[in-house]
């Protein structure tokens, strides 16, 4: 659950997003961990997503992201990350979801700001869209199910496999990269979201490797130290070979 701060911060981003697109805008939802449940204050990011009636013009996407960056408005969690996708986008999603605009601003994150889907990972906005589907909470406009298209399990076990090449290139052994490959895990074998940590606690009492998992979750919890290379790529090897048989066996049932 949001913290009071944390509320009032969301609503006002569903404020301004309601100023700069009137009647195009369709919804605002709340989604990842604070609308999945595992939220943590000071070290969870913020998920918004919103949806306009038609494509953006490139003056128009700007003075959409101005109010929203962390020089307009101070962000009370670790950072906001919010997507702008076209109604027409999210109705059927596919491998790949084409956004408006993605905005990545505040305290403790770097301040990105593409209007370009090929500048970006499309993995997370399928792993992204998938997850609102689920769990999202409308700020603005009616629930997620209703406007949110669902993605294919096939394209949804596609994206995570390819989340975890980019971890292993970017983040290498975090504590994040354990924990989302947790998320992934539970995925590909119940397949239902959930939030990283109570993944990391699912993946516990399973093989694979409870070392790095225990790590990471203490580390999500503020401990200081790291983890270990070795441990955590086999982990992930374990995950990996999870989300492989779930794809052959999706492909077997098409």
């Amino acid at each position: 659950m949001l913290d009071p701060a944390g509320e009032r911060y969301v609503a006002e981003i569903a404020r301004r997003l309601r100023a700069g697109l009137g009647p195009e805008l369709v919804a605002v939802y709340l989604t990842g961990s604070a609308a999945c449940g595992g939220w943590v204050a000071g070290r969870s990011d913020l998920d918004v997503t919103a949806i306009c009636a038609r494509p953006l013009s490139a003056t128009a996407k700007r003075r959409l992201v101005e109010p929203l960056l962390r020089r307009a408005l101070r962000c009370p969690a670790r950072g906001l990350e919010l997507v702008v996708y076209e109604r027409a986008a999210v109705e059927a999603p596919g491998r790949t979801v084409p956004f408006q605009v993605n905005l990545n601003t505040g305290p403790a994150i770097e301040e990105r700001i593409t209007f370009d889907p090929g500048e970006e990972p499309s993995h997370w906005f399928v792993i992204d869209l998938s997850i609102a589907r689920e769990c999202a909470r409308a700020l603005v406009g009616p629930p997620p199910e209703r406007l949110l298209g669902p993605v294919a399990r096939a394209d949804v076990l596609a994206a995570l496999a390819d989340s975890l090449d980019w971890h292993d290139r970017h983040e290498g052994a975090s504590a994040n990269a354990v924990l989302g490959a947790c998320r992934a895990w539970r995925y590909a074998v119940e397949g239902s979201w959930s939030p990283k940590v109570q993944a990391g606690r699912w993946a516990l009492g399973r093989a694979g490797g409870p070392a790095p998992i225990e790590r990471a979750l203490a580390l999500r919890a503020g401990a200081e130290g790291a983890l270990g290379p070795t441990t955590v790529e086999a982990l992930v090897a374990e995950v990996r070979r999870a989300i492989g048989n779930a794809a052959a066996a999706e492909a077997a049932n098409a």
